[in-house]
């Protein structure tokens, strides 16, 4: 039994080492005003109200504005898993309690367009930093795509702690992520 126990740990230990290295911790807030602040989606209830993490993200970024955090925000997101837009929606909640500089994407329907769909929008604005708003379980994954885009950028969550059921779908999804990239390099050779 004690075998087996100590089999399973150091199975567990590996397949979550790779995690680790590869979906580091992302960088903290530096003291400085950021070119902008990109709020990644998430979906909005069956209803249309915002969910939990929209408005934890939304007002996350409302807090980092008024502390003079960044100048240009950039919400991103699609209508992903039902008809109601997720960017829309959370730019309309920050909008109704701040006037703020902003552009709305509406066409990203995971992380990684996320950061593709906003580019235009952060370039059109000359943007070189920028402060990446997400969930506090989702902040690896955010990092492993916005050390491809910026060179000056953070990752900031908001401090209220998830539910422990995102956390294997998030790992899910960084495996995916790891999966996808092996395919398109084999795909180059």
């Amino acid at each position: 039994m004690k075998i087996m126990l100590i089999s399973l740990l150091i199975i567990l230990f590996l397949l979550i080492l790779p995690l680790f290295i590869f979906f580091p911790k992302p960088p903290k807030r530096k003291d400085q005003t950021y070119d902008l602040a990109l709020v990644l989606g998430c979906p909005c209830k069956d209803d249309g109200a915002l969910s939990r993490m929209q408005k934890r993200r939304s007002d996350h970024a409302l807090w980092l504005y008024r502390q003079h955090a960044y100048r240009l925000l950039i919400i991103s997101g699609s209508c992903v898993k039902n008809r109601y837009n997720e960017a829309e929606h959370m730019m309309a909640h920050v909008l109704a309690q701040e006037d703020i500089p902003h552009e709305c994407e509406t066409r990203a329907r995971n992380t990684y367009e996320n950061f593709t769909c906003a580019k235009p929008l952060w370039e059109k604005h000359h943007c070189r930093s920028a402060i990446i708003i997400t969930s506090p379980f989702h902040a690896r994954r955010a990092n492993y795509f916005a050390k491809r885009y910026f060179d000056d950028y953070c990752v900031s969550v908001y401090r209220e702690k998830d539910k422990l059921k995102h956390w294997p779908q998030e790992w899910f999804c960084m495996y995916k992520c790891l999966w996808t990239e092996l395919k398109l390099k084999w795909k180059k050779h």
